[in-house]
């Protein structure tokens, strides 16, 4: 009996140990780098009142994960989307997102995390949105970073909602990436729902990454 009681006590230790030690590369939100800048191409479709709009534009943004403390860790988001239609229906908008982000690492492999921040636009989608000049609006997030390959590649599913003076919008999100080395590929599926109005914007991002 207490040679099955040790077994099993080491064997419990190994599995603790072995756990404390990988969970800092299993970092979800991006494993293994603290700062990363992107920019790829983006193309969508608008569907407001007065017609569909074919989009197509570009984006860019960084992550910089400033600190952790023990099971949580504070870090800043920027995303920039400019999209412009390529048809007859008027459309053309430009966003900025700058969330700060605070996660928690419960499991190794699962990140979730809450974000508050700013968001600027300026639209030219009179069937989108009345304002054409650069407004200033607000933001509340939340999502979760899952690890599926240590290091190599990971997904965030996230939502986000924000609101300007005459636009309320609830955008669903899914981030997946691929890193290599220093450099890696991902994909990022939006679907925008207009609150304030009858019309939505889906976008997908391919883009590529430098991490450090």
């Amino acid at each position: 009996m207490k040679t099955n009681r040790s077994k099993h006590r080491r064997f419990a230790g190994l599995c603790a140990g072995l756990a404390l030690t990988t969970a800092p590369l299993l970092h979800a939100g991006d494993p293994a780098t603290d700062f990363s800048v992107e920019g790829g191409f983006a193309v969508g479709q608008a569907d407001m009142p007065g017609g569909d709009a074919d989009l197509l534009g570009y984006a860019a943004g960084f992550q910089w994960e400033v600190g952790k403390l023990l099971i949580t860790d504070f870090g800043l988001r920027a995303d920039f989307v400019h999209l412009e239609s390529q048809d007859n229906t008027a459309f053309r908008r430009n966003k900025l997102d700058l969330d700060a982000r605070l996660g928690v690492s419960l499991i190794g492999f699962l990140n979730p995390y809450v974000a508050a921040g700013t968001s600027f636009a300026s639209s030219e989608a009179p069937g989108y949105i009345p304002e054409d000049d650069w407004t200033l609006g607000y933001g509340l997030g939340a999502g979760v970073g899952i690890t599926i390959l240590p290091g190599l590649l990971h997904t965030t599913p996230s939502v986000r909602y924000a609101e300007f003076d005459d636009l309320r919008t609830m955008t669903y999100s899914l981030d997946t990436a691929l890193h290599f080395t220093v450099i890696g590929v991902g994909l990022r599926l939006d679907y925008e729902d207009n609150l304030s109005r009858d019309g939505n914007i889906i976008t997908g991002v391919l883009y590529a990454a430098f991490r450090f």
